[in-house]
């Protein structure tokens, strides 16, 4: 192979190198602007979803009350999962079982699409 020959072949595989770099970066920055788009079409989507503020309040229990029947009329309609929203107002209470006696305060959450105390 002469001197010649040999700089353009070097030449060509210099070249076909920068080809390949050049293929790959292209394919990556597709994807991560897929992604990207991808990202910002679910973020949009969660805009237009109805803001629920969670808020507290003290209630007295009355009599023929249960931890499920106050989860019932408090926890959010959306997502009704009884057994969570009944775990969380025994954690907040303190209470180790699930007996509620009447004339009992309870701390209770509840949600609401007002924002208040602002």
């Amino acid at each position: 192979m002469t001197r010649g020959e040999r700089r353009r072949f070097q030449k060509r595989i210099r070249i076909i190198q920068r080809n390949i770099i050049l293929s790959v970066l292209s394919i990556l920055l597709i994807s991560g602007l897929a992604l990207t788009m991808n990202g910002i079409k679910s973020f949009a989507q969660k805009d237009n979803a109805e803001l629920t503020y969670k808020y507290y309040t003290s209630i007295v229990v009355k009599y023929g009350d249960t931890l499920y029947s106050l989860a019932e009329e408090y926890a959010p309609e959306d997502n009704r999962n009884l057994s969570e929203y009944v775990n969380e107002v025994m954690h907040i209470n303190h209470l180790e079982n699930h007996i509620i006696q009447s004339g009992q305060y309870l701390i209770i959450p509840y949600y609401s699409e007002d924002l208040k105390g602002i």
